[in-house]
């Protein structure tokens, strides 16, 4: 769970908006309506010019209908499916038609549930999952720049199949970026970072079933994660992608059941992380990195 607000970021931690960067992924998304992207971007359009603000609410006003014109045909072809599924329980049930029922009902229910969100204004702070488009704090030239990066890294020169096989890569242990080859080709030169609120992970039930744990920070501070990120020009469009750093559990998330806890720097260590210019050792950013900054996290089942 992230702040996704561009415009709060950018008044928060006084970083300036990299508004051609975020014209061109709405650009890209108007194109071909691939990108998972969070409603908070979308308020990347306060730090547009006022001369130019009508048009880009047109754009994104488009891309709006659009996106609502996609979720009611799939709507209306699981609504179908379920009917269908429905109908032929009634005549016999099985095993195989009643999971097809109860897929298609939930497929129902998350629809719907996103046609209400998309009619919503967006949230204080989102989800993301490998594959979303957040908003990433970088330094260029001296200053804090707020970029959209894709949430999984593919690094440069990687074809598209590199998602598949290495499907990992949204996040990158403390303990091997000076061993794994895109992570330690990237530490030291490209930083950012992640503005987090709480963080979600599957652990084990006691019934020995799955289940996901919400952590939450106890202070509710901001968590400042550090990040690494990478561009990659290999496709039609250029991808921004990155990976956040993770670091031995807290006490209390190793309790609770999972073995990992994302990396929380100090805020006085922001300017520090993320300049890397002429930088040639990684001495002291492993420095920063282990300066944790100190939090406590209580937890409960995420609804």
């Amino acid at each position: 769970m992230i702040e996704s607000s561009v415009r709060e970021l950018s008044l928060r931690y006084q970083a300036r908006v990299d508004l051609s960067a975020f014209e061109g992924l709405y650009e890209e998304q108007e194109t071909t309506g691939k990108l998972k992207l969070l409603k908070g971007l979308e308020s990347f359009v306060e730090s547009e010019h006022p001369d130019r603000r009508a048009g880009v609410r047109e754009r994104l006003e488009n891309l709006r209908v659009r996106h609502k014109s996609s979720l009611l045909a799939d709507l209306a072809s699981q609504e179908e499916r379920l009917a269908r599924a429905s109908a032929k329980l009634a005549e016999k049930e099985t095993k195989s038609l009643l999971n097809e029922a109860r897929i298609a009902k939930n497929k129902v229910l998350q629809i719907r549930e996103r046609i209400v969100e998309l009619e919503q204004r967006a949230p204080e702070a989102e989800r993301i999952f490998p594959g979303v488009f957040a908003p990433l704090i970088v330094a260029h030239e001296g200053e804090r720049w707020i970029r959209p990066f894709r949430y999984q890294l593919r690094p440069s020169g990687e074809v598209e199949a590199f998602d598949r096989k290495f499907n990992g890569t949204y996040n990158v242990r403390r303990d091997r970026l000076h061993e794994v080859r895109w992570w330690k080709g990237l530490y030291g030169k490209n930083h950012g970072l992640l503005v987090m609120r709480r963080f979600y992970e599957h652990v084990e039930a006691p019934d020995g079933s799955s289940m996901i744990l919400e952590f939450r920070e106890e202070l509710e501070k901001d968590l400042l994660i550090p990040c690494l990120f990478d561009r990659n020009e290999e496709g039609r469009y250029p991808l921004d992608s990155f990976g956040l750093i993770t670091d031995d559990p807290n006490p209390e998330v190793l309790a609770a059941g999972h073995d990992r806890t994302p990396l929380v720097i100090h805020p006085e260590s922001i300017d520090e992380w993320l300049d890397t210019r002429g930088s040639v050792r990684t001495d002291r950013y492993d420095r920063v990195l282990s300066r944790r900054y100190s939090t406590r996290f209580s937890h409960r089942p995420s609804r």
